[in-house]
């Protein structure tokens, strides 16, 4: 009895720490906002100012995902060809549901 338990819980483990949902905090609820300049990196380029905004989101219930956070599918929504800067929102409600949106800022 005492192993099926143990099989119980490695199962479900597995099951709700999958690739399809990965959660980026630890917190029950928690909503983040990361701002991400990296000049130097192909997605960031000082030289080009912030004039249009692209958002692409990509939302998960336990193993679901859906959509594409992209940085190419925001420019895509943006009508973005040059980029500055590029800010990640995510949401993560008790590791069940997380939404992610990239932001992407450019010409």
């Amino acid at each position: 009895m005492r192993k099926l338990y143990l099989v119980l819980i490695a199962a479900l483990a597995l099951t709700v720490s999958a690739c399809g949902v990965i959660p980026q905090n630890t917190a029950i609820f928690a909503p983040i906002a990361i701002d991400a300049v990296s000049p130097g990196i192909d997605y960031a380029n000082s030289d080009v100012r912030p004039l249009k905004r692209g958002e692409a989101t990509q939302t998960g219930i336990v193993l679901f995902v859906s959509g594409d956070a992209s940085i190419e599918a925001a420019m895509k929504n943006g009508g973005i060809t040059k980029v500055h800067h590029v800010d990640y929102k995510t949401t993560t409600i008790l590791f069940l549901y997380t939404k992610q949106t990239t932001i992407v800022w450019g010409e």
